[in-house]
């Protein structure tokens, strides 16, 4: 099994536990500004594991931000 094949399940899940943990209605957290620190390292690392499989940075950024924006 190959590297991209076991990203790929990876990069699908985090963007689905993105999708949930960011439309699931919890407390806010206790950190000063802990929401956009929780925001800035689900969607670097989406967009990083997304660059990793298909060698597109610009456009994994592009997307991964994209999706922040959406939800």
């Amino acid at each position: 099994m190959t590297f991209n094949k076991l990203l790929k399940p990876l990069f699908w899940s985090w963007c689905a536990a993105i999708w949930i943990g960011s439309l699931m209605p919890i407390s806010g957290p206790s950190v000063a500004n802990g929401d956009k620190i929780e925001h800035l390292l689900g969607y670097a690392i989406l967009a990083a594991l997304g660059t990793l499989i298909w060698r597109r940075p610009i456009q994994c950024w592009l997307a991964a931000s994209a999706m922040g924006i959406t939800v």
